[in-house]
Protein backbone atom coordinates (compact mmCIF):
# COMPACT_ATOMS: atom_id res chain seq x y z
CA UNK A 1 0.00 0.00 0.00
CA UNK A 2 2.49 2.55 1.13
CA UNK A 3 5.33 1.32 -2.27
CA UNK A 4 2.01 1.87 -4.38
CA UNK A 5 1.53 5.72 -2.84
CA UNK A 6 5.39 6.14 -3.52
CA UNK A 7 5.46 4.98 -6.69
CA UNK A 8 2.22 7.29 -7.68
CA UNK A 9 4.08 10.00 -5.88
CA UNK A 10 7.46 10.03 -8.18
CA UNK A 11 5.65 9.83 -11.65
CA UNK A 12 3.74 12.93 -10.14
CA UNK A 13 6.90 15.02 -9.72
CA UNK A 14 8.48 13.83 -12.80
CA UNK A 15 5.81 14.89 -14.87
CA UNK A 16 5.69 18.34 -13.28
CA UNK A 17 9.40 18.50 -13.89
CA UNK A 18 9.02 17.99 -17.64
CA UNK A 19 6.12 20.41 -17.91
CA UNK A 20 8.52 23.01 -16.36
CA UNK A 21 11.46 22.46 -18.66
CA UNK A 22 9.50 22.67 -22.07
CA UNK A 23 8.80 26.52 -21.33
CA UNK A 24 12.72 26.99 -20.70
CA UNK A 25 15.00 28.29 -23.39
CA UNK A 26 18.61 27.60 -23.88
CA UNK A 27 20.75 31.25 -24.98
CA UNK A 28 24.05 30.49 -26.25
CA UNK A 29 27.12 32.04 -25.34
CA UNK A 30 29.67 33.80 -27.53
CA UNK A 31 30.64 36.43 -29.96
CA UNK A 32 27.31 35.77 -32.00
CA UNK A 33 24.46 36.43 -29.67
CA UNK A 34 22.44 39.30 -30.59
CA UNK A 35 21.57 41.66 -28.06
CA UNK A 36 17.98 42.22 -26.53
CA UNK A 37 16.53 45.28 -28.61
CA UNK A 38 19.19 45.42 -31.31
CA UNK A 39 18.40 44.87 -35.08
CA UNK A 40 21.13 42.83 -37.50
CA UNK A 41 22.93 44.74 -39.83
CA UNK A 42 21.07 44.55 -43.05
CA UNK A 43 21.04 46.39 -46.59
CA UNK A 44 17.90 47.91 -45.95
CA UNK A 45 18.23 50.65 -43.11
CA UNK A 46 15.99 49.70 -39.64
CA UNK A 47 14.35 51.67 -37.14
CA UNK A 48 14.69 51.05 -33.63
CA UNK A 49 13.13 52.84 -30.67
CA UNK A 50 13.55 56.19 -32.59
CA UNK A 51 16.80 55.79 -34.22
CA UNK A 52 17.89 54.61 -37.96
CA UNK A 53 20.77 52.11 -38.31
CA UNK A 54 21.99 53.04 -41.69
CA UNK A 55 23.72 50.29 -43.31
CA UNK A 56 27.85 50.59 -44.14
CA UNK A 57 29.21 51.23 -47.57
CA UNK A 58 32.16 49.38 -48.23
CA UNK A 59 34.41 50.80 -51.54
CA UNK A 60 34.62 47.95 -54.05
CA UNK A 61 38.58 47.97 -55.00
CA UNK A 62 37.88 45.80 -58.16
CA UNK A 63 35.20 48.70 -59.32
CA UNK A 64 36.67 50.91 -62.35
CA UNK A 65 34.99 53.88 -64.08
CA UNK A 66 33.61 52.57 -67.99
CA UNK A 67 33.28 54.49 -71.22
CA UNK A 68 30.55 53.73 -73.31
CA UNK A 69 30.85 52.68 -76.74
CA UNK A 70 32.20 55.48 -79.18
CA UNK A 71 32.31 58.22 -76.35
CA UNK A 72 35.32 60.42 -76.64
CA UNK A 73 36.72 62.48 -73.29
CA UNK A 74 38.28 64.83 -75.75
CA UNK A 75 36.39 66.31 -78.79
CA UNK A 76 37.68 65.31 -82.22
CA UNK A 77 40.40 67.87 -83.87
CA UNK A 78 39.75 68.84 -87.26
CA UNK A 79 41.50 66.08 -89.52
CA UNK A 80 44.88 67.68 -91.19
CA UNK A 81 43.76 66.95 -95.19
CA UNK A 82 40.11 68.71 -94.76
CA UNK A 83 40.51 72.16 -96.65
CA UNK A 84 43.21 71.37 -99.00
CA UNK A 85 42.81 70.66 -102.59
CA UNK A 86 44.49 67.31 -103.06
CA UNK A 87 45.72 66.11 -106.68
CA UNK A 88 45.67 62.42 -107.04
CA UNK A 89 49.18 61.10 -108.04
CA UNK A 90 49.75 57.75 -107.58
CA UNK A 91 48.69 54.68 -106.23
CA UNK A 92 51.26 52.49 -104.77
CA UNK A 93 52.38 49.69 -102.84
CA UNK A 94 53.20 49.69 -98.86
CA UNK A 95 56.13 49.17 -99.89
CA UNK A 96 56.65 52.08 -101.74
CA UNK A 97 58.23 50.38 -104.62
CA UNK A 98 55.68 49.50 -107.04
CA UNK A 99 53.80 52.32 -108.34
CA UNK A 100 50.87 53.58 -110.92
CA UNK A 101 51.84 56.86 -112.04
CA UNK A 102 49.60 59.19 -112.96
CA UNK A 103 50.08 62.00 -115.02
CA UNK A 104 47.36 64.27 -115.27
CA UNK A 105 47.56 64.68 -111.25
CA UNK A 106 44.87 68.14 -111.81
CA UNK A 107 42.47 66.63 -113.31
CA UNK A 108 42.24 63.79 -110.14
CA UNK A 109 41.33 66.07 -107.50
CA UNK A 110 39.97 66.09 -103.78
CA UNK A 111 38.71 68.26 -101.11
CA UNK A 112 37.75 67.50 -97.53
CA UNK A 113 35.00 69.78 -96.21
CA UNK A 114 34.88 70.80 -92.51
CA UNK A 115 31.05 69.93 -92.30
CA UNK A 116 32.09 65.99 -93.43
CA UNK A 117 31.30 66.37 -97.28
CA UNK A 118 33.66 66.08 -99.93
CA UNK A 119 34.35 67.31 -103.81
CA UNK A 120 36.22 65.10 -106.29
CA UNK A 121 37.07 66.38 -110.23
CA UNK A 122 37.60 62.83 -111.76
CA UNK A 123 38.68 63.68 -114.97
CA UNK A 124 36.09 65.15 -117.02
CA UNK A 125 33.40 64.78 -114.54
CA UNK A 126 32.61 66.61 -110.98
CA UNK A 127 30.61 65.26 -108.31
CA UNK A 128 31.02 65.06 -104.23
CA UNK A 129 29.74 62.64 -101.25
CA UNK A 130 30.14 62.28 -97.35
CA UNK A 131 33.36 60.89 -94.91
CA UNK A 132 33.70 59.83 -91.78
CA UNK A 133 36.59 59.97 -89.72
CA UNK A 134 37.36 57.87 -86.29
CA UNK A 135 41.01 58.39 -85.19
CA UNK A 136 43.42 57.79 -88.37
CA UNK A 137 39.94 55.55 -90.30
CA UNK A 138 38.58 57.20 -93.19
CA UNK A 139 35.51 55.67 -95.23
CA UNK A 140 34.20 57.93 -98.25
CA UNK A 141 30.18 57.26 -99.01
CA UNK A 142 30.20 56.84 -103.07
CA UNK A 143 30.19 59.77 -105.13
CA UNK A 144 27.32 61.60 -107.45
CA UNK A 145 29.23 62.49 -109.97
CA UNK A 146 28.35 63.70 -113.26
CA UNK A 147 28.31 60.90 -116.26
CA UNK A 148 30.54 62.23 -119.40
CA UNK A 149 32.97 59.45 -121.17
CA UNK A 150 36.22 60.68 -120.76
CA UNK A 151 37.45 58.24 -123.14
CA UNK A 152 39.03 55.08 -122.82
CA UNK A 153 42.76 56.18 -121.67
CA UNK A 154 41.10 58.08 -118.24
CA UNK A 155 42.16 56.97 -115.38
CA UNK A 156 38.91 58.33 -114.24
CA UNK A 157 37.14 54.50 -113.19
CA UNK A 158 40.26 53.52 -111.69
CA UNK A 159 39.95 56.74 -109.49
CA UNK A 160 36.11 56.34 -108.56
CA UNK A 161 36.72 52.52 -107.54
CA UNK A 162 39.69 53.50 -105.39
CA UNK A 163 37.53 56.23 -103.24
CA UNK A 164 35.42 53.85 -102.46
CA UNK A 165 37.90 51.36 -100.79
CA UNK A 166 39.67 54.20 -98.83
CA UNK A 167 39.74 52.84 -95.25
CA UNK A 168 42.68 55.07 -93.65
CA UNK A 169 44.99 58.07 -94.07
CA UNK A 170 48.31 59.76 -93.53
CA UNK A 171 49.72 62.98 -93.81
CA UNK A 172 53.53 62.16 -94.15
CA UNK A 173 55.72 64.22 -92.72
CA UNK A 174 56.53 65.63 -96.47
CA UNK A 175 52.73 66.69 -96.36
CA UNK A 176 51.74 64.18 -99.03
CA UNK A 177 48.04 62.56 -98.45
CA UNK A 178 48.26 58.98 -98.25
CA UNK A 179 44.76 56.60 -98.21
CA UNK A 180 44.97 52.57 -97.53
CA UNK A 181 42.86 51.18 -99.64
CA UNK A 182 42.16 47.84 -97.35
CA UNK A 183 43.30 44.30 -97.55
CA UNK A 184 45.11 45.17 -101.19
CA UNK A 185 47.80 46.57 -98.83
CA UNK A 186 47.72 49.18 -101.67
CA UNK A 187 47.25 53.25 -101.32
CA UNK A 188 46.61 56.28 -102.97
CA UNK A 189 49.11 59.04 -102.80
CA UNK A 190 48.44 62.90 -103.22
CA UNK A 191 49.97 66.07 -103.12
CA UNK A 192 48.35 68.78 -101.91
CA UNK A 193 47.81 72.08 -104.78
CA UNK A 194 49.49 75.07 -103.91
CA UNK A 195 48.76 76.78 -107.07
CA UNK A 196 45.34 77.88 -106.88
CA UNK A 197 42.68 78.32 -103.71
CA UNK A 198 39.38 75.97 -104.59
CA UNK A 199 36.49 78.07 -103.51
CA UNK A 200 34.53 76.57 -100.58
CA UNK A 201 30.79 77.64 -100.75
CA UNK A 202 28.57 77.41 -97.26
CA UNK A 203 25.00 77.17 -98.34
CA UNK A 204 22.13 74.58 -97.14
CA UNK A 205 21.69 73.90 -101.02
CA UNK A 206 25.30 72.65 -100.90
CA UNK A 207 26.07 69.16 -101.68
CA UNK A 208 22.54 67.75 -101.76
CA UNK A 209 20.89 66.24 -105.11
CA UNK A 210 17.74 68.49 -106.07
CA UNK A 211 15.17 67.54 -108.18
CA UNK A 212 13.09 69.83 -110.52
CA UNK A 213 9.40 70.20 -109.54
CA UNK A 214 8.96 72.67 -112.05
CA UNK A 215 8.86 76.44 -113.80
CA UNK A 216 6.42 79.46 -112.90
CA UNK A 217 7.09 82.49 -115.11
CA UNK A 218 4.50 85.65 -115.89
CA UNK A 219 6.68 87.28 -118.58
CA UNK A 220 6.49 85.57 -121.10
CA UNK A 221 3.89 83.34 -119.49
CA UNK A 222 4.42 79.58 -119.11
CA UNK A 223 4.04 76.93 -116.27
CA UNK A 224 5.34 73.95 -116.53
CA UNK A 225 5.15 70.31 -114.21
CA UNK A 226 7.58 68.15 -114.27
CA UNK A 227 6.06 64.49 -114.37
CA UNK A 228 9.78 62.63 -113.85
CA UNK A 229 11.77 64.98 -111.26
CA UNK A 230 14.03 61.50 -110.96
CA UNK A 231 15.38 62.81 -114.59
CA UNK A 232 16.57 66.29 -113.74
CA UNK A 233 18.32 66.85 -110.90
CA UNK A 234 21.23 69.46 -109.14
CA UNK A 235 24.01 68.76 -107.01
CA UNK A 236 25.89 72.08 -106.14
CA UNK A 237 29.34 70.96 -105.14
CA UNK A 238 31.57 73.02 -102.12
CA UNK A 239 34.25 73.73 -104.87
CA UNK A 240 32.21 76.08 -106.78
CA UNK A 241 30.97 73.16 -109.83
CA UNK A 242 27.94 71.40 -110.34
CA UNK A 243 26.31 68.34 -111.56
CA UNK A 244 23.60 68.61 -113.88
CA UNK A 245 21.24 66.01 -115.03
CA UNK A 246 18.83 66.99 -117.58
CA UNK A 247 16.80 63.84 -118.51
CA UNK A 248 18.63 61.82 -121.41
CA UNK A 249 21.82 64.09 -121.04
CA UNK A 250 24.23 64.83 -118.37
CA UNK A 251 27.33 67.29 -117.90
CA UNK A 252 28.86 69.44 -114.85
CA UNK A 253 29.37 73.52 -114.76
CA UNK A 254 30.22 76.39 -112.47
CA UNK A 255 28.53 78.53 -110.11
CA UNK A 256 29.13 81.58 -107.54
CA UNK A 257 27.40 82.94 -104.75
CA UNK A 258 27.61 86.22 -102.90
CA UNK A 259 24.95 85.62 -99.98
CA UNK A 260 21.68 84.96 -102.04
CA UNK A 261 23.39 85.77 -105.33
CA UNK A 262 23.47 83.21 -107.54
CA UNK A 263 25.24 82.88 -110.98
CA UNK A 264 25.11 79.37 -112.70
CA UNK A 265 27.30 78.87 -116.15
CA UNK A 266 25.67 77.52 -118.85
CA UNK A 267 27.09 73.39 -118.55
CA UNK A 268 29.48 71.11 -120.39
CA UNK A 269 26.92 68.65 -121.63
CA UNK A 270 26.10 65.50 -123.33
CA UNK A 271 24.33 65.82 -126.61
CA UNK A 272 21.86 63.07 -126.84
CA UNK A 273 18.10 63.87 -128.25
CA UNK A 274 15.94 63.12 -125.63
CA UNK A 275 12.67 63.43 -127.68
CA UNK A 276 10.28 66.20 -128.46
CA UNK A 277 8.29 65.82 -125.41
CA UNK A 278 11.66 66.41 -123.39
CA UNK A 279 11.80 69.29 -121.07
CA UNK A 280 15.52 69.36 -120.86
CA UNK A 281 15.81 72.80 -123.12
CA UNK A 282 13.91 74.67 -121.03
CA UNK A 283 15.24 73.23 -117.75
CA UNK A 284 18.68 74.19 -119.12
CA UNK A 285 17.53 77.72 -120.70
CA UNK A 286 16.06 78.45 -117.07
CA UNK A 287 19.35 77.37 -115.09
CA UNK A 288 21.34 80.06 -117.15
CA UNK A 289 18.69 82.88 -115.80
CA UNK A 290 18.99 82.16 -112.40
CA UNK A 291 19.83 85.27 -110.13
CA UNK A 292 19.43 84.26 -106.90
CA UNK A 293 18.05 81.63 -104.63
CA UNK A 294 15.83 81.29 -101.61
CA UNK A 295 14.38 78.24 -99.26
CA UNK A 296 10.89 77.74 -99.16
CA UNK A 297 8.83 76.56 -96.17
CA UNK A 298 9.05 72.94 -97.04
CA UNK A 299 13.08 72.59 -97.17
CA UNK A 300 12.88 72.90 -101.29
CA UNK A 301 15.06 74.57 -103.16
CA UNK A 302 13.57 77.85 -105.43
CA UNK A 303 15.91 79.56 -107.60
CA UNK A 304 14.72 82.89 -109.29
CA UNK A 305 15.19 84.42 -112.48
CA UNK A 306 15.70 88.75 -113.62
CA UNK A 307 11.93 89.01 -112.64
CA UNK A 308 11.50 87.47 -109.26
CA UNK A 309 7.95 85.95 -109.95
CA UNK A 310 9.46 83.54 -112.46
CA UNK A 311 11.05 80.60 -110.38
CA UNK A 312 12.25 77.33 -110.62
CA UNK A 313 11.48 74.83 -107.97
CA UNK A 314 13.17 72.02 -106.69
CA UNK A 315 12.74 69.15 -103.86
CA UNK A 316 14.92 66.87 -102.26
Amino acid sequence: MHRTSYSVALVGLIAVAMLLCAGCTSTPSGNNTTPTGTAAMTGTPVETAGTTILPTSTPDANVTATVAPNQTTTPNATPAFVGTTWEWTAIEAMDGMNQTVVKDSAEHTIIFNKDGSYGIKADCNIGGGNYTVNGSALKLTSPVTTLIFCGNESHEQLYLASLQNVTAYTVTPAGKLQLSLGETGNRMVFAANTTKLTPTVNASFVNKTWRWTGLTQTMPANDVRVSNPNQYTLNFAANGTYAIKADCNSGSGNYTLNKTVLKISAPTLTKAYCGDSSSDKTFLEGLTRVKSFQMDSTGGLVLTMENPTNRMSFKL
